[in-house]
């Protein structure tokens, strides 16, 4: 299980080359169109998180497969990788980190390891508080909202007026591979 394999490689020293998997592709990321597969973090990554992002301890990167899981909005990414493509989703969750501020996390569901594109798993990217989340999410376009969850989210960014796209339940955008 991911919460105990990761608390376990947190208290060895955080060994370099550990990858972890955290579960496989929940039911609105393949309403959205996603395929099932499993979803892996590097250990490395984690390790570069933890040192880069304060307000993240290993409690909240145990917590990551509930925003896999359970989504309350789900982005399309605007960056491109580096065949020039999007294959990235921004997902935030119900979890918060130390802070106060809502965790996202970032999921390739085309990544690439050592130049070769793996077809068969989902990588989380990354995982963190956004800052200034309130114009990262106005930038954005939603492909998914939870009916009762995100309004709350979005005024915890400091949105008052939700867009009458948000209001509307489910699925608002499918991905295309």
């Amino acid at each position: 299980m991911f919460s105990t394999d990761i608390q376990e490689w947190y208290e060895d020293g955080q060994p370099e080359g550990e990858r972890f998997v955290l579960g496989s592709t929940g039911p609105v990321l393949q309403g959205l169109g996603a395929l099932e597969s499993d979803i892996y973090i590097n250990g490395d990554k984690v390790s570069t998180i933890l040192q880069q992002h304060p307000e993240m301890t290993i409690r909240e990167i145990q917590r990551i497969p509930e925003i896999l899981e359970d989504p309350v909005l789900v982005l399309k990414s605007k960056g491109t990788g580096k065949r020039g493509s999007n294959s990235r989703l921004v997902l935030f969750g119900s979890i918060k980190a130390q802070n106060g501020q809502p965790v996202m996390s970032v999921l390739d569901l085309r990544p690439t390891e050592n130049g070769f594109l793996l077809d068969d798993m989902q990588k989380v990217n990354s995982t963190y508080t956004k800052k200034n989340p309130d114009r990262f999410v106005s930038d954005s376009e939603v492909l998914y909202a939870d009916e009762k969850r995100t309004i709350p989210l979005l005024r915890h960014f400091g949105l008052t007026i939700a867009s009458r796209e948000l209001l509307r339940k489910g699925s608002m955008g499918s991905i295309s591979y």
